[in-house]
Parts: structure tokens; sequence; C-alpha cells
């Protein structure tokens, strides 16, 4: 009887949210082109528009800007990304349009009935048509407004001409980076090209312009108030004088995705000991990401472990200023992560996967490995053998135990006070295929990672042998 009734409930919904769809699309491009509208003069300069339609949230409403700057220096470029304004959780930070100034950025909620439902989104009129829809109306009103000349693009179009330039070929044709690549290795590249092709622009212009592109900030005003707030709740701590910044960002998104999973990280509490290093060195720990603090964590650490509640901040603003003020940066893999990226501090990356991505000026301690029976995969393996299983099939990752983030944040730490320190371990690093992010990215690993996983440097065989 039930089967019976779903088929003809199943036929009126498709019916329905057609009809209705198409109607409310014409209502949407109308407010969507108002919207547009209200930033004439802004649009009017353009000499480069981009629309972040795909990829989205929030690491791209950071790095796409970012990409965009750095690919087209000394234009006039406007970054205009659209979003879900869900009640309670938008699709990715507003506010974070306030942090350019050199670049305009226009964040602009779509006009459209939606719901949020295991990650995804349904709506009227349905996300391809909307997308669609604003995707043609900005482009008619760039070329109606703007200066002759000007360049109407999306997001991946400019993560794959970045990829490009940095490659000197096509990004469609079979890269000559990639022959004989593995399987593995190809597919990676065909579903993060985005990905690599902002890593590969970060580097290149880092190199070749550093300090050209100013870092990114809240507005003045907002910034003082709240660093007076924290550098008050340091003292009270009974700190001296003005504390140095770190970021903690800490993933652990709920999504029922068996790959995002992967990527989540252990509890707040599995970082203390690292954090009283950090205090101890004269930082000021601001946790960032899907965490969140014990009554208990936050007596014991008040004024030297900070987060939107202790700073009386709502729930937008504070993780902008924690990732944008920070001296260093240390975390996982997530969204949480382009700020540091963007205003190029030193990074250290915690519980990491996948193995094969990495960025510049940062450090690496990996996820270890064990199979079904419970044996540990052998270091060695993960990087030379396994490094683009996405899936981590060849075995069950772990998270890092508390002694391995205290090392890795003690070493870290030490390899700050002595930057021309050269790399220990570059030869493990070499164990990475050539074609890697890691590898092109001029990543390290961490020395604790590779004194806890590989023999010490001194006495340790020719690893390349063991390949």
């Amino acid at each position: 009887m039930g089967q019976t009734l779903l088929f003809p409930v199943r036929i009126l919904w498709k019916i329905f949210s057609r009809v209705a769809g198409a109607l409310m699309l014409l209502f949407s491009f109308l407010v969507w082109c108002l919207r547009l509208m209200r930033h004439y003069q802004v649009l009017r300069r353009a000499e480069i528009v981009v629309l972040m339609i795909r990829p989205s949230g929030f690491g791209h409403s950071i790095q796409g800007p970012d990409a965009t700057r750095r690919l087209y220096p000394g234009r006039n470029c406007v970054f205009i990304a659209p979003y879900w304004n869900f009640a309670h959780d938008p699709e990715f930070n507003p506010l974070a349009a306030q942090l350019w100034s050199d670049i305009e950025v226009l964040f602009l909620p779509r006009f459209a009935w939606a719901v949020q439902r295991n990650h995804r989104v349904i709506s009227l009129p349905f996300q391809r048509w909307h997308d669609w829809a604003i995707t043609w109306a900005t482009k008619l009103l760039t070329r109606l407004v703007c200066t002759r000349g000007v360049k109407f693009t999306g997001l991946m179009e400019v993560y794959i001409e970045a990829l490009e330039a940095a490659l000197g070929e096509p990004a469609g044709k079979e890269l000559s980076l990639l022959q004989g690549s593995s399987k593995e290795g190809r597919k990676a590249w065909e579903s993060y090209a985005h990905e690599i092709g902002y890593m590969l622009l970060l580097k290149k212009t880092g190199e070749e312009n550093p300090g050209d592109f100013p870092r990114i900030h809240l507005p003045e005003i907002i910034r003082s108030d709240i660093e007076s707030r924290s550098i008050e709740a340091w003292q009270t701590a009974g700190e001296k004088g003005d504390p140095k910044r770190c970021c903690l960002y800490l993933r652990a998104e709920g999504r029922q995705s068996y790959t995002t999973q992967l990527r989540n990280t252990s509890s707040v509490e599995a970082h203390l000991g690292a954090v009283r290093l950090l205090n101890k060195a004269g930082y000021q720990v601001f946790l960032t990401g899907d965490r969140e603090m014990t009554e208990e964590t936050r007596r014991e650490f008040q004024g030297r472990l900070m987060d939107a509640e202790s700073l009386r901040l709502e729930r937008n603003l504070y993780p902008l200023f924690a990732a944008t003020e920070a001296d260093i940066f240390i975390g996982n893999c997530g969204g949480g992560l382009a700020p540091a990226l963007v205003n190029a501090i030193p990074c250290l990356f915690i519980d990491w996967f996948p193995y094969y991505i990495g960025y510049p000026n940062a450090w690496f301690y990996f996820k270890p490995v064990v199979t079904e029976a419970g044996e540990p995969v052998a270091a060695v393996d993960l990087i030379a053998r396994h490094v683009y299983d996405l899936g981590c099939s060849f075995g069950r990752l772990e998270n890092n135990s508390p002694p391995e983030i205290e090392a890795a944040v003690a070493v870290f730490l030490d390899d700050l006070d002595h930057p021309d320190r050269p790399d220990p371990y570059a030869d493990i690093v070499e164990l990475f295929p050539s074609d890697t992010p890691f590898r092109l990215s001029g990543a390290r690993v961490s020395p604790a990672w590779a004194r806890q996983y590989f023999k010490d440097p001194v006495s340790r065989p020719d690893i390349k042998s063991a390949i």
C-alpha cells in the first residue's frame, strides 16, 4: 500500500517542483540583477570579473580572491561569490568579504527557497537552473556595465589557468609532468586540478614576487578592539607583555562521507600538551574549526587558549580574526587553512591526509595507518606506493596521539627559531613521486614524524632501495 501511494506522490512532487522552480527562476534572476546593480560603480571599473559557482565553500571564498589577484596582478579585479543564506548556517562566512584591500570581493545571497540536508542543497529553483541564470545575468551585466575588454570567467577557470601557467602547457592535454605516472596519480590530478593550480600559483608568486600581495585582515577598527581584548585576557592570566598568536584549527566535520571523515582530527584535550608548549613559548592559542572546549579546559587555560566565547565575539567574526592575525598556524586539512596560505605564515599540519597534497612554507605530520589486522603500514610504503590513494583502501587511518602532536609542535617551534637550517629529512621528501603537489610545493615532513617512522638520518640506510 505504501509503495502504491509513494509513486503518485513522487510524480506530483516532480510536476510541482518544476513548475514552481520555473516561476521562481524569473524572480531569482531579477533579484540577482538588482543586487549586482547595487555595486554598479565597482563593476564599472572592473577589468577582470570572476564568478564563484563551483567550487564553493569557505576555503574557496578565501583562496578564490587570492588566486584572482595573483593571476591578474595590477588589474582591477572583482570577485563575486553567491551563497546560500541558510537560517543558522550560511554556506560560508559572508564577513570574509571585509578581509581584502587590493581586490573587490562581493558576497551576494542567492534568492531562492533552500534547505540543507546531509550537506546537500535542496532548492527551488533547482541549483542547476539558478547557477545557469545568475551566470548568464552576471556575464550580461559585465558586458553592459564594465570597461571595454573586460574578462568574465569562473573560479574553476582561474584555477585551471593558474595550473597551465605554472606547467607551461594546456591542462586539458596529457600533461608531460604526468607521463609514466600511476593511474591513481592521474585521477587525483584530474579531480583536484583546482587545488593543485592554486598551490602552484601560490608558490610561483611567493618566490618571484614576495611581499607584492598584502596580508588579509579585518578592518582596523575591528582588529584593534579584538586585539585589546585578547591581550587583556593574556595578561589577566598572569602572562607578561603582548603574546604571539597561534591559530589552532581542529577539523571534525560530521558529514556522512567516508573520505571526508578520513581528514577529521581528535579532541581538543588531545592537543592540550601542545597548547602548553605554545603558551610557554609565548603564544596565545586561538581555537578554530569544529571542536569545542569543555568548561574544565576553559577554566584551566583562561587567557591562554581562546575561542569565540572567551572573547565574547559572534561566531562568524572570531575565526576570521584568529586565522588572519596568527603568527603561526597549526591544524588539519580543511577550509580553515586557507587564510594561513594567503598570509604566507609558517604552518604545521598534523593528522594530515591525503598524503600527496602539500603547500609552501609548511611542515607535515601524517596520520599513521594500520591494516585491518592491526599491523602498522610502513611509512615508506605510504608515501612511495599509496600516496594517491584518497580512500585509504590499503588500511585504516588513526589520529596522531597526544605525545606525537606535542613532539611535532616542539620541533616546529625549534625549526622556526632556526630558519636557515637545512632540511635534515630532504631525502624522505624525495621518496614522494615527483608529480605530487607535496614535492612540487617544497613542503617538508615534520622532523618529529621522520624520527618516529624512520631511522635517524645518520644511521638510516638508503631508503630508496626499500622501494
